[in-house]
């Protein structure tokens, strides 16, 4: 099953994984201990396998903009559990089990049922939606 199915909005998934990726290499708002830069080229030097085009071809930064849009509606109007949710699809999928597993893995490690989790997921993506409208 892919976030289509689950009906998210590919421009609310695209908003969603935006923000995972300026959470993943930014310093995160309100906790000084978040290790930021340092995390995120752990974690690409661990998972990701850059193709062999030469040393001009980066990855886009994220767009800070839209992200302290995103950011915004996690923190004032997702419930703690929707938080934990979002952070496993698209901040954490390594150690949620999702990137190994898929949703079945991620809400597994949430201990909810994959029904539960994705119910949940779409509920928080609605917020999203919602709240930048388009």
């Amino acid at each position: 099953m892919n976030k289509n199915d689950l009906l998210i909005p590919s421009w609310v998934d695209h908003e969603m994984q935006n923000w995972a990726r300026w959470s993943l290499s930014a310093e995160y708002p309100g906790c000084p201990d978040w290790p930021g830069p340092r995390m995120a080229r752990d974690l690409i030097s661990r998972f990701y396998r850059a193709p062999d085009w030469g040393d001009d071809v980066r990855p886009l930064p994220p767009n800070e903009a839209h992200a302290q849009r995103v950011e915004q509606v996690v923190q004032k109007r997702m419930q703690p559990l929707e938080r934990r949710i979002v952070d496993a699809e698209y901040v954490h999928p390594w150690a949620s089990g999702r990137w190994r597993n898929g949703r079945v893995g991620a809400a597994r490690h949430l201990k909810r049922s994959l029904n539960s989790y994705e119910a949940i997921l779409r509920n928080a993506c609605l917020k999203v939606e919602q709240a930048l409208g388009q």
